[in-house]
């Protein structure tokens, strides 16, 4: 497999990586294309742009940017409140052919869904508004009834659009049998399911076990039936109908898998999870890494590539998704080449990322958490004992979009030491900002206090 090089264009040496206004200038043109009247971006066609969404969520946690707050708040109101969101059986179309979306494209997919419900369920963390858990949830529902194959442990990617079914006012649905979903399986739209199962997890703690037995599965059967173990890569897609799985290589799968896998790791403790992950990211940089350090393309060519296959393309949404791969893996696993990679990365694609718009929202944020660096949480304790979970549980629950948690040994006395954590207390909490260390948290009631200053 050989990686396909594009060229792009020199970077401008007048920008800097380390102005901290970049990420705002981003933010400023996302907010140039706010619908204050409908919420959401632009006019019809109006799309959901999650990483815009994502983007105005992370400017009012740690911009203070009560305006991005109050976009985001109304634009989660009349999306779930308008025909974009269906009533009686949950979960989002894909999108509305007019501005005040009321008049959607009646197909629900995996991936946008997924994706938006991690979204509610990151803004119920922050903003505490019942409405919001409300909405995570009929999502939740939607996908785990109608896409969900639990023989298989698997999401399949979308159900079939059936506008004569959708159209129909709810309580006349149950007279007709619902549309089936298309039985094959996404790489990055199941990795993205498995996050928002996580994280539905921590907020939902009364389905915990269900939630959380979901997200395994899933990553699971990534792992054991998409993966190509000739390259080291994902497949995209795996078909159930011959088990046939197919299209090996492309960025998004595995960009979407290595977070995938890292969340699991921060959620369950298991090394097992990030060293995958680090496996996974490491074919990627073989594989799709461009030579002068413009990012990632989006696939590898083979002989067999065929069509746009063939044709160089670093998309700028994709590559910031395993940008943040980088930043995470570079403090998980101790590599040092992961930051150098990411800043070369920054550096090529920033002014691409000045020239566009919503593409590059999620490029904004990863630039902001490379400037101002991760949150380090240090979880001292064994995974298997009940106080580090309801540990685990109360630091994921919030939201922390800089922080990465780290489990420690507590018999390895000398990185304890190392580290000035002095305490014979175990479970314990530790929170790293640059120098600055806090704890110990030997409490489940001490974790809010500890983290509130960052």
């Amino acid at each position: 497999m050989q990686a396909r090089y594009n060229h792009a264009p020199p970077a401008n040496p007048d920008l800097d990586i380390s102005n901290e206004q970049l990420p705002q200038r981003i933010l400023s043109k996302v907010k140039e294309d706010f619908d204050a009247k409908n919420g959401g971006f632009g006019p019809a066609m109006k799309f959901h742009h999650v990483d815009s969404l994502e983007l105005l969520l992370y400017a009012a946690r740690e911009f203070k940017d009560h305006h991005a707050q109050e976009m985001l708040i109304l634009t989660l109101s009349r999306m779930a409140q308008s025909r974009l969101f269906d009533p009686a059986e949950g979960g989002f179309y894909r999108y509305s052919t007019t501005q005040d979306w009321s008049a959607p494209q009646y197909e629900k997919v995996l991936f946008d869904n997924a994706r938006l419900c991690r979204l509610y369920l990151d803004a119920y963390s922050f903003l505490r508004d019942p409405f919001l858990r409300d909405c995570a949830f009929k999502i939740l529902a939607y996908f785990e009834k109608f896409l969900w194959d639990s023989q298989e442990g698997v999401f399949w990617g979308c159900q079939l659009a059936d506008a004569d079914y959708f159209g129909l006012a709810p309580g006349e649905r149950y007279k007709r049998k619902a549309p089936p979903a298309d039985p094959v399986a996404y790489a990055d739209a199941n990795s993205a399911a498995a996050m928002a199962l996580f994280k539905a997890s921590v907020v939902f703690s009364e389905d915990e076990e269900k939630y959380r037995s979901m997200a395994v599965r899933t990553l699971r059967f990534i792992r054991e039936r998409m993966l190509d173990r000739r390259a080291g890569l994902l497949f995209h897609y795996w078909r159930k109908e011959g088990a046939l799985a197919e299209l090996s290589g492309l960025l998004q799968d595995q960009a979407w898998a290595v977070l995938a896998f890292t969340e699991a790791h921060q959620y369950l403790g298991d090394p097992d999870y990030r060293d995958f992950a680090g496996q996974l990211l490491d074919n990627t940089l073989q594989s799709l890494w461009v030579r002068d350090g413009a990012g990632f393309l989006d696939c590898a060519v083979e002989d067999s590539s065929f069509g746009e296959l063939k044709t160089p393309l670093s998309p700028l949404m994709p590559n910031a998704v395993a940008l943040e791969a980088l930043w995470r893996l570079h403090y998980l696993k101790g590599n040092f080449n992961y930051r150098r990679w990411l800043e070369l990365a920054l550096k090529r694609l920033l002014p691409r990322a000045l020239e566009t718009v919503h593409h590059a929202a999620p490029y904004a944020r990863i630039l902001d958490l490379y400037q101002r660096g991760r949150l380090e949480v240090e979880v001292v304790g064994r995974k298997e004992m009940s106080k580090t979970h309801d540990f685990i549980a109360k630091l994921q629950s919030s939201f922390l979009p800089r922080k990465l948690l780290a489990f420690v040994d507590p018999e390895d006395r000398d990185f304890l030491l190392a580290h000035r954590m002095r305490t014979n207390r175990f479970p314990a909490v530790y929170v790293t900002l640059g120098r600055e260390v806090r704890g110990p948290a030997l409490e489940v009631a001490e974790v809010e206090r500890l983290v509130e200053p960052f």
